[in-house]
């Protein structure tokens, strides 16, 4: 009976155990897997995040409104990452304080991109438009009326007024502004000592156009004419300022991440070496019993086979 109770109760707990170790190891999975869906969701975020970067550095060359249509599209992937990663860690009750804090910044970059946007309309996307446009027709005008008064030193002067312009719009170097301010000063000059009879309408077209050029200047500027000036500075140290802040929420959530996943990992180790050491145990007890039962029979069986030999022997 004893025999029979010990090897029930070793069925039972081996069943037990194995119950237990096929949980712990599902368990593990789910974490590992969890772990592994927080690092997609971290690397979808940066990629449309450093998509989002991009598009700066990308408009600033082409100036094109198709490099704002394209930004949309970017902002919208980065708003559906972002919020897959949120609902993740709001389920996970994480603190979500530094993310916060990178959504905020991400969208102050955005906002100031449009800031950016904003002063290239201005500008103008090609030659025909905005400010740039303007003072471009000002100054065909004037190149017109010289060609037709057929001065040639008053040609000279708005062709080299036009290079140094174009020199200063190419390389964004300061010294062609004083060249051209010059060249400015010197036209007007010619102008009214040339054309006593056309000087008010030609000083008028100048100065148009100078208000121009000044203007095409001024929004430049407040633009950034490169990454330590303007609204482009302030992009810069953003973009600078989102990639660290990145960097730091990703380490924050591994860290949590690994700290939870060590300690049940841990946990779960624990429990498997504590069955399987019961189960060993379990297992010498039983099999001790069984010797002993086994033992006892042999020697009932030996006892019994002596009986009868010497019964035997005391016929004969």
């Amino acid at each position: 009976m004893q025999l029979k109770q010990s090897l029930l109760l070793f069925k039972t707990a081996a069943v037990g155990s194995a119950i237990v170790i096929m949980v712990a190891s599902w368990f593990l999975y789910v974490q590992l897997q969890q772990t592994r869906t927080l690092n997609d969701h971290l690397f979808q975020l940066q990629t449309q995040i450093q998509r989002l970067l991009d598009q700066e550095e990308r408009f600033l060359i082409e100036r094109q409104r198709e490099s704002l249509a394209s930004i949309e599209d970017d902002r919208a992937s980065y708003r559906k990452s972002y919020s897959q990663l949120l609902n993740m860690l709001v389920a996970q009750q994480r603190d979500l304080t530094l993310l916060f804090k990178l959504d905020e910044e991400v969208k102050r970059f955005a906002l100031k991109y449009e800031q950016l946007a904003s002063m290239q309309a201005l500008l103008g996307y090609d030659k025909e438009e905005g400010v740039y446009g303007n003072f471009r027709r000002q100054a065909h005008a004037l190149q017109d009326i010289a060609r037709q008064t057929q001065h040639p030193q008053l040609e000279i002067l708005l062709l080299e007024l036009r290079r140094r312009e174009k020199d200063f719009l190419l390389r964004l170097e300061p010294n062609y502004l004083l060249i051209h301010q010059d060249l400015l000063s010197r036209t007007e000059l010619l102008i009214s000592a040339q054309f006593p009879n056309k000087s008010q309408e030609l000083l008028s077209i100048l100065n148009q156009y100078q208000h121009g050029f000044n203007t095409y200047i001024s929004v430049l500027q407040k633009q950034g004419l490169d990454h330590s000036q303007g609204v482009r500075s302030e992009l810069h140290q953003l973009k600078i300022s989102i990639r660290n802040h990145f960097e730091v929420v990703s380490k924050q959530l591994f860290n949590e991440a690994l700290s939870e996943k060590q300690s049940l990992i841990l946990t779960c180790l624990v429990i498997i070496v504590s069955i399987s050491c019961f189960s060993l145990l379990l297992l010498f007890v039983l099999n001790t019993r069984i010797s002993e039962h086994i033992i006892s029979i042999s020697r009932v069986l030996k006892k019994c086979c002596s009986t009868r030999r010497l019964l035997n022997e005391g016929k004969h």
